[in-house]
């Protein structure tokens, strides 16, 4: 089956200067239209807050930061990337606004220096799909994801980053949204007392088992936002939904419906 994206990456991967060019056209076309790059983030304008807080834990090159401005301009975001020349990076794109901020350093359970390998293949560095875990960056990048992959083209570049809790920061946030290649639970873990005080929205990734009991355990409850709802208990796309019950009651009346069919 023909895909167009695992075909657009396998020709950037023989123009790797045309990597930063790509992203910046990804954003301002965000800006633009206003229209974020994952149907999940639509959620963010049926939440009940006013000018809030927002928590980009794995900010990457900033399109979620971007995607997260174009649904609620009001917001004021602070971006953490654990990746250092990556984090400079995407402070320099949003220079210019005042509701960004860009912190070089990732999200853990404790304070601690690690290193963080990104994938490079030919030339092309998939930033991405940087992790902690030396052998997720390794299998990351394979046949599945460009075409005609072969194994001796690609490399790991390595780098130390800087690890912080959550709790340590003093941070009163309405919402986190967090990606952060299979360590989400842990950056939870050093924010439980933040989320216990503040009990914010948190956008995580579908279908993540550990996120998930961390997060019943706390109060919250699941959701899918589909079409424009709030669907509970669903459990499709990249992200979910994850809300206490007091928060889900303050939703304007309408917002939600029932289940979908089968769930």
């Amino acid at each position: 089956m023909f895909d167009g994206k695992k075909l657009m990456r396998s020709a950037l991967v023989f123009a790797p200067g045309l990597q930063g060019a790509r992203f910046r056209a990804e954003a301002r076309i965000v800006r633009a239209l206003r229209r974020p790059y994952r149907p999940e983030f639509k959620g963010l304008r049926a939440l009940p807050f006013k000018d809030p807080l927002v928590l980009d834990i794995g900010c990457n090159r900033g399109i979620s930061v971007q995607s997260i401005l174009a649904v609620r301009p009001d917001a004021r975001v602070i971006g953490f990337e654990a990746n250092a020349a990556l984090a400079a990076d995407t402070t320099r794109w949003f220079a210019s606004d005042r509701r960004v901020e860009i912190r070089p350093f990732g999200l853990g359970s404790h304070a601690h220096s690690i290193v963080m390998h990104v994938p490079r293949y030919r030339g092309y560095r998939f930033d991405g799909l940087g992790s902690l875990d030396r052998s997720y960056a390794e299998r990351s990048v394979g046949s599945g994801w460009v075409y005609g992959f072969d194994r001796k083209h690609l490399h790991l570049d390595e780098s130390v980053a800087s690890i912080r809790r959550l709790d340590d920061l003093g941070l009163r946030p309405a919402l986190i949204k967090i990606y952060v290649q299979g360590h989400e639970d842990d950056a939870l873990a050093g924010g439980a007392e933040t989320i216990a005080a503040h009990e914010p929205v948190i956008l995580a990734p579908s279908r993540h088992a550990a996120v998930d009991a961390r997060l019943r355990s706390a109060g919250y409850k699941r959701f899918v936002w589909a079409g424009n709802a709030f669907v509970p208990e669903a459990d499709d796309g990249l992200y979910v939904y994850y809300m206490t019950a007091a928060t889900y009651d303050k939703l304007a009346q309408g917002l939600v419906v029932g289940r979908r069919e089968g769930s």
